[in-house]
């Protein structure tokens, strides 16, 4: 099931974080359920999207349990054929968590994750990228990760600012330190987002397919880019360090501003980054703030809030 991933206008997230998806349930008049789970680091949020097609009307549970006790409970109903519930959890202890998600007492779903301090790890990604003719390749290596740790790669493709389509998801143990892989696979023309997870530990890099026929010669005359798209933040978390950390898309080549307000309205940081240097942080006490982006003075561009304990 491909499901499309949007930028909220608020946005109060606070990691990258490994991303797993446990098969949908078939249900007995049809429907399907499931969920989508994000889990981190010891005292960062680990995050579970509850979904469901054509239940609407029926009770589900949802249960987190370690070494058999349990951790976490929601209940409740579902109210609409397209269902999905967002669901944030802080979990203390490292260790194995398993989860139990039910719909009318029918077939739960279930599944196993680990929540690992993993400081010290390093994670890679290079993109080789090819054409709508030829492969791409997704070359990942990693060290000082266990054996049999998983990691994921997602491909997503930009099907309208800001939303995303997953379009190829890979996952397999890691079986050497330091180890190395490569994905091949076929994309269309368009502009892509490689997301390369083991646990917390991350790195993504976005890329533009050409068409078979944007093969460039020498004679060939190259069409001029037109922008179509407005600068936007599109991810911003809380790193390690306890620091806001943004990533930008659709940067301009020059008056790239970012200004961050607190609740009073005091200017408290901002930034002019240049074209290419689109992923920044922002060290700040913790508490809410109003961040504002412009290319050009007096039109705001987006306005957003975020915070952090």
């Amino acid at each position: 099931m491909n499901r499309i991933f949007k930028i909220l206008p608020l946005i109060l997230i606070t990691a990258i974080l490994i991303f797993t998806v446990l098969p949908a349930t078939l249900y007995a008049n049809g429907g399907t359920f499931g969920i989508e789970l994000y889990s981190d680091s010891p005292l960062e949020p680990s995050y579970f999207i509850l979904y469901a097609d054509n239940c609407s009307g029926l009770t589900y549970e949802f249960i987190i349990t370690k070494d058999s006790t349990e951790i976490y409970k929601k209940t409740g109903t579902i109210n609409d054929e397209q269902w999905y519930k967002f669901i944030e959890v802080m979990l203390t202890e490292t260790g194995t968590y398993s989860l139990e998600f039910t719909v009318n007492n029918y077939n739960p779903v279930t599944g196993f994750f680990k929540v690992t301090d993993w400081h010290g790890n390093n994670t890679e990604l290079d993109v080789d990228v090819g054409s709508a003719c030829s492969e791409t390749k997704f070359n990942m290596s990693c060290t000082n990760f266990g054996l049999n740790d998983a990691w994921a790669l997602r491909i997503l493709k930009y099907i309208g600012s800001p939303e995303l389509e997953q379009k190829y998801f890979f996952t397999a143990p890691v079986d050497d330190d330091p180890w190395s892989h490569t994905e091949r696979c076929l994309l269309s023309e368009g502009l892509y987002l490689a997301q390369f997870n083991i646990y917390s530990a991350h790195d993504f890099e976005m890329f533009f397919i050409k068409s078979c026929n944007d093969t460039q010669s020498e004679e060939t005359e190259i069409p001029i880019w037109v922008r179509d798209h407005e600068m936007q933040c599109w991810q911003v978390w809380i790193n390690e360090a306890n620091q806001f950390e943004f990533v930008f898309v659709w940067e301009y080549y020059n008056n790239n501003h970012v200004q961050i307000f607190d609740m009073a309205g005091n200017l408290v940081w901002e930034i002019d980054f240049p074209k290419g240097r689109s992923q920044f942080v922002a060290d700040l006490p913790d508490g809410m703030y109003t961040v504002k982006t412009f290319h050009e003075a007096g039109h705001i561009l987006q306005e957003f809030v975020i915070g952090k304990p």
